[in-house]
This record gives structure tokens, sequence and C-alpha cells, in this order.
């Protein structure tokens, strides 16, 4: 009894750490966007220095890659709990067949859609705006030198 005991608590954490993981990925999100629409709009905007805005758009690539990594890592961080609640999903038998799919029945709920997964589409946002803001920057760059 004590090994099913221990069984239920790595999948209650298993559960826990893909809910985080989740909460995570929103919150970055829409932290990210505000934020990046404000840089954007700065460094689009006329009268303010080429050197202010250079430092903005490398401000812009770092935060995008920052937060880009935080959401891949989170991702994978939730497919290893995904997989351990699954193994433990299997362990868990009455009369050899599987009693417990708590947390790994909707892993499969978009199967064959037509969408992208949470994790593609928003590592797919920051990446535009990284490339926006390190077009930006190169672009600056070349103003300051005075090639433009």
């Amino acid at each position: 009894m004590e090994e099913i005991d221990i069984l239920l608590k790595e999948y209650k954490e298993a559960g826990t750490l893909c809910r985080n993981a989740e909460q995570l990925t929103r919150t970055s999100l829409s932290i990210f966007v505000p934020t990046a629409t404000i840089l954007v709009a700065v460094v689009a905007a006329p009268g303010v220095a080429h050197s202010v805005k250079l430092a903005l758009s490398v401000a812009g690539i770092v935060y995008a890659v920052l937060l880009g990594n935080t959401v891949r890592r989170q991702s994978l961080y939730y497919i290893s709990y995904m997989q351990r609640a699954k193994d433990i999903e299997s362990l868990i038998n009455c009369k050899d067949k599987p009693v417990m799919k708590l947390y790994t029945n909707g892993a499969t709920a978009t199967d064959g859609s037509r969408t992208f997964s949470n994790e593609r589409a928003i590592v797919g946002v920051f990446s535009l705006a990284a490339l926006y803001f390190a077009g930006a920057a190169i672009w600056h760059v070349l103003r300051i030198c005075g090639v433009f």
C-alpha cells in the first residue's frame, strides 16, 4: 500500500507541474505582448534618437529570446511530466487494467486538428519579434554610422 501512496504522490506532483508549465507559458505571453508592443512603438517612433532605438532593439531581441527559451524549456518539462504521469498510470492497475487516466486523458485531444501547439505558436511569436528587433537594430546601426 505504501508503494501506491508514493505513486499517487508522484502522480499528483506531475499534474501540478504540468499545470504550472501551462500557467507560466500563458503568463509569459501576457507580459510579452504589451511590453513588445511598447518597444515596437518606440523603436518605430520618429523623433527618438537612433542610439536609443538601437538599445531598445537589442533589449527586444534579448527579451524575446529569453522568453522563447523559457517557454520551450517549460514545454520540454511538460513532456517529461506527462510521460511520468503516463508511466504511473500504467503501474496502477486493478485486475490487470489501468485504473487512472486523470492527467493524460486530454493529451491527444487535438491530435489530427489543424492547429499549432501553444508552445509552437508562442515560440513563433517570440521568434518573429526577435527578427523584427534584429532588423531594427541593424537599421539603427546603419543610421548611426551614417550609411542612410
